[in-house]
């Protein structure tokens, strides 16, 4: 079996242990190379039920309920420390991942210091009667990268951009300042969370987009998330609480208080990369912010206001900041793609599921 410890998927879980051994025996059949660290927040320990998958290599760890998004952001903040590769990716159970985008991120990574992410396009499937039907690419209408000399731009092209990097290879320090700063400044809703997550990719160092994977229907993957409707309905009304209309989302009672800890957690991340002034910081992604959704500038721009009502203080964060090492580090081991069809294997095991 190879071993490559240059990168760890980090699997995030909570319940859905269908999807959780539909992932992991398709991991376990194709030999994964990388080690796979779980975060569980789901209801029971699951232990004894993973010991059959002997060609992964798994470390488990069990978390208290994810009862509440504190609770997944404490989670976060504290599993990210048992990572201990250059590299990582986290990954959701009901979702697949091609093995062989992964290795050519990782090597993008090892050649190119000053990028710290990289990521393809994410595929949609969908899933019915055991057979796998590939559907579109999604996230991927703005395909260059977000590349800039500071951080501040980086977060204006990235609000001009938008550049969904949740399933990111990133370097694994930049991870981990990323949840230790949601964990601090944790909001009460989990689109700030994912975007969060998205500006605070891109604030330690440039964001690559295309990765070429030529073993799969479309030619820059390495993701494929399903959108079938077993998945949806699965999810139920937990998403779609967390995820209404944008005009609907704004108007929030609890959007203004939100806005200004995503505020502070980016102007954290601005502050410490750029030298920047911590109310300068603020200023800039407040203005940057409103390039986002520029179909409800007047909207955003008043409830941004009423943002000010909650304000931050930069030292919070400079303990966890201290710890992030800038994007001029290169992994040693240089990581070359394989040739092999991980898409025929994906379509046995899901027959076979």
């Amino acid at each position: 079996m190879e071993i490559n410890d240059n990168l760890t998927i980090l699997l995030v879980l909570k319940d859905r242990e269908s999807y959780t051994h539909r992932l992991m025996g398709y991991l376990n059949k194709i030999s994964c190379p990388f080690k796979i660290l779980i975060a569980d927040g789901g209801t029971k320990d699951i232990t004894t039920s993973l010991e059959k998958y002997k060609n992964v290599r798994c470390e488990y760890v069990k978390y208290p309920y994810d009862q509440t998004i504190k609770h997944f952001t404490s989670k976060m903040a504290d599993v990210v420390d048992k990572i201990t590769t250059p590299l990582c990716m986290v990954v959701d159970n009901d979702d697949f991942f091609v093995i062989e985008g992964i290795k050519h991120c990782v090597e993008f990574l090892r050649t190119h210091p000053q990028y710290s992410t990289a990521r393809g396009a994410m595929g949609a499937i969908q899933i019915h009667d055991k057979h796998l039907h590939f559907e579109k690419n999604i996230y991927s209408i703005y395909k260059e990268p977000i590349v800039g000399e500071t951080a501040a731009e980086r977060i204006l092209d990235q609000s001009k951009h938008f550049h969904g990097n949740w399933h990111a290879v990133i370097r694994t320090d930049h991870l981990q300042a990323t949840y230790k700063l949601i964990d601090l400044w944790c909001p009460s809703n989990f689109r700030f969370i994912e975007q969060l997550v998205g500006y605070l990719y891109v604030a330690w160092g440039n964001g690559h987009r295309t990765i070429e994977t030529p073993n799969i229907p479309f030619p820059e993957g390495y993701y494929l998330h399903e959108t079938s409707t077993q998945r949806v309905e699965l999810d139920g009304n937990t998403l779609a609480s967390h995820f209404p209309p944008q005009d609907e989302w704004i108007h929030s009672d609890y959007w203004p208080e939100d806005f200004a800890k995503m505020t502070n957690a980016i102007a954290a991340a601005i502050c410490h990369i750029d030298g920047s002034n911590w109310n300068d910081a603020r200023h800039h992604f407040k203005k940057a912010y409103l390039h986002k959704l520029p179909d409800l500038q007047e909207l955003l721009e008043r409830r941004i206001g009423e943002s000010e009502n909650f304000r931050g203080d930069y030292t919070f964060a400079k303990a966890t900041l201290n710890k992030i090492t800038p994007p001029n580090e290169i992994i040693k081991q240089s990581i070359l793609p394989t040739a092999k069809s991980e898409w025929e294997s994906l379509r046995n095991h899901i027959g076979e599921c």
